[in-house]
């Protein structure tokens, strides 16, 4: 029988691997019993604190909102992002490593009237280690204001952590590997609903390009039943997102590729009165796979999970206990820790999946414009008794200066 693959993405979203189907799995390692126990009780303390589905990795990185204020304001602006994160990941689904690095992005801003903002910049990303900066891009993006409730972004878009997708549907990794989304984005923010749906074009081809064409599409969305009812709110979340490859202009000689996952869910949020606590929110999601082209190379073209967390957040720290379940899912974008393949070796699938996850982060606001983030993260697979682990550490500067305003004749 020959094998079937799939072509997978690595974390930077640049190479691709061939994962086989067919293969055995090789033995897990196995936590002894009395640690099992251990990771089991800290998960039920952790449970029974008073502790929003998605995790809010928005304290990590600020995009400059647009404010109607602004009108014919020029304005120069510095995002600094210094950040160490070390991941220890031992698994069969992926490799630990680590991250040391800086992201500095100056700009100019100017508001033409009140609707349209230009931004125009560039985004330089060095690792410790490297000599040479390992990234500089342009940063070119035109945000209009186009009703009082609708935004449309061209150029760099307001991407990443801040399209709040679950983790096992866009890595939240992405912030620190490719912050920078660069497309169409349309955002919709009422009382009841929030949307928002971007295109980010990845790698673009001309006719005979040995190359293919590569494309994310997304949805982020949130509708609220019940809000400000005695401080609950109860919404029903929906996500789509579809990774694409191929392109009609391209010599590339791999098959079009699309691989959609979509998440349907409900969140039970409550604002305890006077308490510390700003919110505690539990979360219940429904996940799918579909290989759209039916082109992956693997067995099944179809797949689903659940994930359902439970989170606390306060204005420094959030606390999110959670367990995901998995058959035969497979997402291009997500994080390499919820997938039924490998991303690194070629003979692990497993058809099931079953984690317990873990995660805080304590923000501090330093000074106006410096914030220190902390954090940590746990994955406890529960079918192979394996701990995956991170842990890291932020440095954030977000200045800006007013230059000068526009005399209006």
């Amino acid at each position: 029988m020959n094998p079937h693959s799939i072509r997978i993405h690595n974390k930077s979203g640049q190479t691709v691997i061939n994962i086989s189907s067919t293969a055995t799995q090789t033995p897990p390692l196995r936590m002894s019993k009395p640690v099992r126990i251990i990771v089991a009780a800290l998960l039920l303390c952790m449970m029974n604190l008073p502790v929003h589905g998605q995790f809010n990795y928005e304290r990590l990185h600020h995009y400059a909102e647009f404010d109607t204020l602004d009108a014919d304001k020029l304005f120069f602006r510095i995002d600094n992002h210094n950040f160490f994160k070390n991941y220890e990941y031992f698994g069969d689904y992926t490799e630990g490593y680590t991250m040391l690095g800086h992201d500095l992005a100056p700009s100019f801003l100017y508001y033409a009237g009140n609707r349209v903002r230009l931004q125009v910049g560039a985004h330089l990303k060095k690792y410790s280690g490297e000599q040479d900066f390992s990234e500089i891009k342009p940063i070119i993006s035109l945000h209009s204001r186009l009703t009082p409730h609708l935004d449309m972004i061209i150029g760099t878009l307001r991407g990443t952590v801040h399209h709040s997708i679950l983790e096992p549907i866009l890595d939240p990794e992405k912030l620190y590997a490719s912050p920078l989304e660069n497309g169409l984005q349309f955002i919709y923010n009422s009382r009841q609903w929030h949307a928002d749906t971007w295109i980010n074009w990845e790698q673009f081809i001309r006719h005979g390009d040995n190359k293919p064409e590569k494309f994310t599409f997304g949805l982020s969305s949130t509708y609220h039943l019940l809000r400000d009812s005695a401080h609950w709110q109860i919404s029903i979340p929906v996500q789509l997102l579809a990774a694409h490859t191929g392109g009609q202009i391209s010599n590339f000689d791999e098959p079009m590729q699309s691989l959609a996952n979509v998440a349907i869910g409900f969140e039970f949020s409550r604002k305890p009165v006077a308490s510390r606590i700003d919110e505690i929110k539990w979360t219940v999601s429904g996940l799918g796979y579909k290989d759209l082209t039916k082109k992956s190379g693997l067995p099944f073209t179809t797949g689903k999970a659940f994930y359902t967390t439970l989170q606390m957040t306060t204005r420094q720290l959030q606390l999110m206990v959670g367990y995901y379940g998995a058959t035969n899912y497979v997402a291009p974008r997500g994080s390499a820790l919820f997938q039924s393949v490998s991303d690194y070796n070629p003979i692990i699938y497993s058809k099931h999946r079953n984690l317990a996850t873990g995660k805080m982060l304590f923000t501090h606001q330093l000074y106006r414009d410096i914030r220190l983030g902390v954090m940590a993260e746990g994955y406890y697979d529960l079918d192979a008794g394996q701990l995956e682990y991170a842990y890291g550490v932020n440095l954030m500067l977000m200045p800006s200066w007013f230059l000068l305003k526009k005399a209006i004749n």
